[in-house]
């Protein structure tokens, strides 16, 4: 396993001559790709989304990969709780932003890491939440580990 460093989400800095205005309350997304591009880095894809939604929504409505080689209907639940094949990683920060685990999300999870979350079950905040979350995507076949 090779060793990688948490991304920051931050936003594009604003340009002096942008006129100001008021964003809708929003929560910025740093999905980590099990695999490493050639070069060695993270392939890491960002996205912005409102909060109040299940992590499953936001991503897949973000085209971002949740299932890897579950992703044909027979071999998912399709948000129902009772497969385990869209577990994801919260790491370094945003974790705070989720629900609770509920009895289907702990049971399902008992022997996993406590960072690790399904995504059909966990709630991103309320409508109004702001902040960064960083995903690590399918964690049980990447192929580096994170230095926290």
């Amino acid at each position: 396993l090779r060793a990688v460093r948490a991304v920051e989400t931050g936003a594009e800095p604003a340009t002096a001559d942008s006129e100001t205005t008021v964003e809708p309350p929003s929560v910025d997304f740093a999905f980590v790709s099990p695999r490493l591009l050639p070069d060695g880095t993270p392939d890491v894809h960002y996205r912005t989304a409102c909060g109040g939604q299940k992590l499953r929504d936001i991503m897949l409505q973000g085209y971002i990969d949740l299932y890897g080689p579950y992703d044909k209907l027979l071999l998912n639940c399709s948000g129902g709780g009772e497969c385990g094949t869209c577990i994801v990683e919260v790491v370094v920060e945003g974790g705070e932003m989720l629900s609770p685990k509920n009895e289907v999300e702990k049971e399902k999870l008992k022997r996993k890491p406590k960072s690790w979350r399904l995504a059909c079950q966990a709630t991103v905040g309320n409508p109004d939440s702001t902040g960064q979350m960083v995903i690590q995507q399918l964690p049980e076949w990447k192929v580096h580990k994170w230095d926290k």
